[in-house]
Formats: structure tokens, sequence, C-alpha cells
């Protein structure tokens, strides 16, 4: 889960009670009063409101993605950093000059950036993808710093 979520009182007052009925039952090893059904219905229940924010940050990140994917026409790559919320924002290396990717196949791509937005790192790892010919591993997962002054290192998944 990468979205911080907010519980209610009586969300976190409910967590607290079914940990402790929990922690009760593996020590009497016997049934407290409640079923490990009913402690579990209790948890689900207590998380629902939270499972209901990450799902909604989720989406809302989605489709951010989409929509920039497709006004950038970003064809080769799927972005999977879920940790950005906004990509019109600017990136954490504002130094950045090149991308570098060691394709699962073939000589390494490096390409430039051209912008310091999340959005421009996107766009140079997608061309560097394109560049690869690699069409498997086309989630961009990570970029890293280098060795190489001003040049990033991207990482991706399949």
């Amino acid at each position: 889960m990468t979205t911080s979520v907010t519980l209610e009182s009586n969300e976190f007052r409910n967590l607290h009670n079914a940990l402790c009925e929990l922690r009760s039952y593996r020590a009497e090893r016997k049934r407290s009063g409640k079923t490990l059904d009913q402690i579990i219905d209790q948890l689900e229940q207590s998380l629902a409101g939270a499972y209901r924010q990450e799902h909604e940050d989720f989406q809302r990140k989605s489709d951010h993605y989409d929509a920039l994917s497709y006004e950038l026409q970003l064809t080769a790559s799927i972005w999977s950093l879920f940790e950005v919320a906004d990509l019109t924002q600017p990136h954490a290396w504002p130094g950045a000059t090149h991308l570098t990717y060691d394709c699962y196949q073939g000589a390494p791509v490096v390409v430039p950036i051209q912008g310091d937005r999340w959005a421009d790192l996107w766009c140079a790892a997608d061309q560097a993808i394109r560049l690869s010919g690699d069409r498997h591993h086309v989630y961009v997962e990570r970029f890293r710093p280098t060795d190489q002054d001003g040049y990033l290192a991207l990482t991706t998944g399949s």
C-alpha cells in the first residue's frame, strides 16, 4: 500500500480491540467469547475505510497516468511508480540530463532527459524502452543515480 490513509476513531478502536482479542485467543488457546470468524469480520469492517481510501487513491493516480500517457503519446511503457502522485511535478534529480537503460536484451540505451518533471523522466524511459526493442519489460519501476554525473539508470519490470 503506497497510500496514506486515515482511520476514524471507531475504526482504530475496533482494530485495537480485535488485536487484543486475537492475542487473548492465542494466549488462552481457547475461544474467549468470539470466534475467529467474528474477529476477522471485525478486522475487515475496521479496515473497510482504509481500503476504500487506498482504492480511490489508486484510481486517481491511474487516471492521471493514463491521461498523461495519452497526451504525451507514450506507447512503449507503463508507469509503475505509484509513490509519485503527480507526474507534472519536478522529479527528485534536478541535475539529471541522461537516462541509461541496461535492457534485458541487447546493448545499453542512453537517451536525453528533456526537463525536470516526472513526466519528462517517463518520456525518456518510454524512448529508451522503445529503442531497446524489449516489448516484455515495459513497466517503469525505478530511477536511480549512476556513478556518472547527470545520469540516471532506469529499472523496468514485466
